[in-house]
């Protein structure tokens, strides 16, 4: 540390930092500091970033996950820098960058760089693109391209209530073959699996803004047997206003997020829906739930170490 820095409680702040006599590294460019707790100050941890190859004016993020301020001293050592090696030009092309990578990664990669706004620089589309294929295994290809999680399950308790069972419900005849390819492709990728079940509940087509159908489910009968749950959703104008003096934004959106979370096999068979082809149920949170919100929040608070307020700014200035 170069000087002393009190660090706000659960969030990131930039802070000045020198690399120590004789440390100097032997590249000429750069070197990455690894994401660690930083030694004798509990809660407080460095993260990954890129330290440029100077002794002073050094800027590194750390992370304060205590509910209260904490003080850093001058001199505190916050880690080790290692030596980086650069793998390739920046003017490398950019269409030969996708060599080797499936069809479906190459679309959805070029989609995004279409959208950059047009006043960046070719060095900075450069980065920009260097950092999707980095990341490339994290970005969806498709609508049912969906992870899972192991940190949260969704359990439903419906008490002592009788099972509830509908009757087919009918469709358009122009929905039919839709609906059943929809139940195919789910099932394909585990969204789904084929059900004997007291429970059943019918199919529901929505039109998006777009004219494309989105598949539901009615569950409306099963929210009104089942006991709620009771963790708070943050108040969006709280939200709202941790982006007070911002003005960089980075943005993560989930691909279908209540399909990241399992379903308690227990608890599948109240998830099942009649189609024509046959029953099914749902082996993840499916939406329309009354306690979906509370389950995806618990997961979201978990995942970002209670950093629900925090905006992720995006420092640009040791980049430009």
């Amino acid at each position: 540390m170069s000087e002393d820095v009190v660090l706000p409680p659960i969030q990131q702040t930039r802070v000045k930092a020198r690399i120590a006599r004789g440390k100097r590294m032997n590249l000429p460019r750069a070197g990455l500091l690894e994401n660690d707790q930083v030694k004798g100050i509990p809660h407080v941890y460095s993260a990954r970033c890129l330290i440029f190859a100077r002794t002073s004016h050094i800027k590194v993020a750390l992370l304060n996950a205590k509910r209260e301020s904490q003080v850093i001293p001058q001199g505190t050592d916050l880690g080790k820098v290692h030596d980086v090696e650069e793998v390739r030009e920046l003017d490398a092309v950019e269409e030969e960058s996708t060599n080797g990578f499936t069809p479906p990664e190459a679309e959805a990669l070029k989609k995004i760089i279409k959208k950059l706004p047009s006043y960046l620089t070719k060095e900075q589309r450069r980065r920009v693109w260097d950092l999707l294929v980095k990341y490339r295994t994290i970005i969806s290809t498709g609508d049912h391209d969906i992870g899972r999680t192991d940190l949260v399950e969704y359990r439903i308790d419906t008490g002592d209530h009788r099972s509830i069972r509908q009757p087919l419900r009918r469709h358009p005849f122009q929905h039919l073959e839709w609906i059943d390819k929809e139940v195919e492709k789910m099932q394909k990728h585990k969204i789904v699996e084929p059900a004997a079940s007291f429970w059943a509940f019918n199919v529901v087509l929505v039109k998006k803004k777009n004219g494309t159908l989105l598949f539901c489910i009615d569950y409306r009968r099963l929210n009104s047997v089942t006991k709620r749950d009771s963790y708070p959703l943050p108040l969006i104008d709280n939200c709202l206003n941790a982006l007070s003096g911002s003005f960089w934004y980075s943005t993560l959106d989930l691909r279908s997020g209540y399909y990241n979370i399992p379903i308690a096999q227990k608890d599948r068979d109240k998830f099942a829906f009649c189609t024509r082809i046959g029953c099914y149920r749902f082996t993840v949170m499916p939406f329309g739930l009354t306690c979906a919100q509370s389950v995806f929040q618990r997961l979201t608070d978990f995942v970002l170490c209670r950093l629900s307020y925090i905006t992720c700014l995006i420092y640009l200035d040791d980049m430009m």
